[in-house]
């Protein structure tokens, strides 16, 4: 008997800049799991990271920001869901794994950004820049009419936001902002629509010109923070820069939250200014909120992106966003054809 295998199109980075499109054989999905035909993807700042090479391992499967249509359904699963338009969470973990099995210490307090055993697609496991891909059920979220498909992928600064939201929650007073990238923005406009006093600060116009119009109360260069006794100070860039302007700001008691990436704090200041340090990593799994919340209207992330190429054109794509840090956001278009 012959067997036949099903091949797909997959995008590669096999070294530092470099992008190629290969075959792989395509998976069918397994117990728990739905098969997703893939129609757009989101090009955001971790994309561009791999691609640079910071993560040091390839060959590197791309993306995880997607949007696609669930066309086969493993064992276990309702076979209704075919045909579902779906967001798929790139967090693997105990609680939304294909099959559950015994839940780790902090997923069971649902802390599931956290997990002991969790993974996250394009960064340590493989990416979702695909024609097709295999995930759990459960990871694979149902998208209402209100939300097309370019802006299902841009729902992954919404789910930080609204991490960053609850651990900010009990710290009342004015916030700073620092980095109005897709995160910083749409989480100034969420903080200031939920009542909070925030000025978000960025270097590239562009950028601040896209948060202001995205909703942001205020977006200013960093020359020009206003004062005003900052309780928190939310770090949303990642640019070793930002270290002065922490410190510059946070004054005692203040507490500041690392989003945008691993800054360097001295102990210092932390000691003697008796400075709270907290952290979001990833959005603990808060897809269907951050959908309600876009479905609403509360903020309107597809704005932010400002190019899109089809798949086929992705070393085109990661190159021009590599050279041009004023992109907020680029896309993929994986529903046209791969070949001219």
């Amino acid at each position: 008997m012959r067997i036949v295998r099903l091949m797909m199109r997959v995008l590669l980075v096999p070294g530092p800049r470099r992008i190629e499109i290969a075959e792989r054989e395509r998976a069918t999905p397994g117990a728990g799991e739905v098969l997703v035909r893939v129609r757009f993807g989101g090009l955001c700042g971790t994309d561009l990271h791999v691609y640079q090479g910071a993560f040091g391992v390839f060959p590197a499967t791309l993306g995880h920001d997607v949007v696609g249509e669930i066309v086969e359904t493993g064992t276990g699963v309702e076979t209704g869901r075919v045909g579902e338009r779906v967001t798929v969470d790139p967090a693997a973990c105990c609680v939304r794994a294909a099959t559950r099995g015994s839940v780790c210490a902090a997923c069971a307090r649902g802390a599931t950004n956290l997990c002991a055993h969790g993974s996250y697609m394009g960064i340590t496991a493989p990416g979702a820049f695909q024609e097709w891909i295999t995930v759990p059920s459960a990871r694979a979220v149902t998208l209402p009419d209100a939300i097309d498909d370019r802006t299902a992928t841009v729902l992954e600064p919404v789910v930080v936001a609204l991490h960053l939201m609850e651990q900010i929650a009990d710290r009342p007073g004015p916030v700073l902002l620092v980095g109005a990238g897709p995160i910083g923005a749409v989480a100034a406009v969420l903080l200031a629509r939920a009542g909070r006093e925030v000025v978000a600060i960025e270097p590239i116009e562009a950028r601040r010109r896209m948060a202001l119009e995205l909703g942001a109360p205020v977006c200013v260069p960093p020359d020009e923070i206003p004062p005003r006794g900052y309780r928190v100070i939310v770090e949303a860039s990642g640019h070793p820069s930002a270290t002065a302007t922490v410190l510059a700001h946070a004054g005692p008691g203040a507490t500041v939250v690392l989003v945008g990436g691993p800054i360097e704090l001295p102990g210092r200041a932390i000691l003697t200014r008796e400075l709270e340090v907290r952290a979001v990593k990833g959005g603990r799994g808060l897809y269907p909120q951050a959908i309600e919340v876009v479905a609403r209207g509360d903020v309107g992330p597809g704005r932010l992106i400002s190019h899109v190429w089809p798949a086929r054109e992705a070393a085109v794509a990661f190159a021009f966003v590599d050279a041009n840090p004023a992109v907020t956001r680029g896309a993929l278009d994986f529903s046209q054809a791969w070949t001219t």
